[in-house]
């Protein structure tokens, strides 16, 4: 569980850098979402470990990844979804979740 929030970290961090370069970012920010949610699904296996506060924030990003993913499936073909959809909200989620697993490595210690 403690490399968790390293690894998240790490990636969030590679990912940032590659938007030096637009779009090799946005590839990379791919791999981020699933690193992210696999280790969503690994905080999920664990969740017995975690305390109430941290299980409020790691069910809110599931809600926040549900709902990024609902509106995809239910409304693509019915927005115009730009780069604030594709990168800015992806990055936002992104960043709330390693703020998430850092409180976690925080409580375990």
């Amino acid at each position: 569980m403690k490399y968790i929030h390293t690894i998240n970290k790490v990636s969030l961090i590679i990912t940032l850098i590659c938007y030096l370069g637009l779009y090799l970012g946005a590839i990379v920010q791919i791999g981020l979402g699933f690193i992210q949610v696999l280790l969503a699904l690994i905080l999920l296996v664990k969740w017995q470990r975690l305390v109430e506060k941290t299980k409020v924030l790691v069910a809110s990003y599931w809600f926040l990844v549900l709902t990024y993913g609902g509106v995809y499936l239910f409304f693509e073909d019915k927005l115009n979804l730009g780069l604030v959809y594709w990168i800015f909200i992806p990055l936002v989620i992104a960043g709330y979740f390693v703020f998430v697993t850092h409180k976690i490595r925080r409580e375990l210690r």
